[in-house]
């Protein structure tokens, strides 16, 4: 699996992936996120809302990448 923040066309945050979790937006205010635990299994979660913000930072800085 390849890291990746993809947007809609519009420039709203549309979905993230890594080895460890999937963000996914599955419609306007609805949310998939899959996290996955070293044991092999994944926490499954569906919510509702909108992202206000998002950020990637740096390992260990915990500073945003810019």
């Amino acid at each position: 699996m390849t890291d990746r923040i993809e947007y809609d066309d519009d420039g709203g945050l549309d979905e993230i992936v890594s080895a460890a979790a999937h963000l996914e937006r599955m419609c306007e205010d609805r949310w998939f996120l899959v996290i996955s635990q070293s044991d092999g299994k994944e926490v499954c979660i569906w919510f509702k809302g909108h992202v206000t913000h998002h950020e990637v930072r740096a390992g260990g800085t915990g500073e945003p990448v810019r």
